[in-house]
């Protein structure tokens, strides 16, 4: 994250499985497979600047099995902050 949560409102990648979204402090990184379904929750106020990466290569043998007939959008709103 090259933002300080100061900066913005809102904001945040959200993870179905975990019915959570994770925001992150200023130099923290978020790894994960992106088999995973997420999508980022829209910034209400402010500018968030981040940086993206992909990695290729491995085969993590992890399944989401998440159903998107349970998604709720008060999930999104779950916010854990590391």
């Amino acid at each position: 994250m090259l933002t300080d949560l100061s900066e913005y409102k809102g904001g945040g990648t959200y993870f179905r499985c975990l019915r959570k979204t994770i925001k992150l402090r200023l130099g923290q990184v978020l790894v994960h497979p992106g088999e995973l379904y997420h999508k980022g929750i829209d910034i209400t106020t402010g500018i968030r600047q981040l940086l993206i990466c992909f990695l290729d290569g491995f085969d993590p043998q992890i399944m989401d099995k998440s159903d998107p007939k349970n998604d709720r959008t008060e999930y999104e709103k779950n916010v854990m902050v590391y």
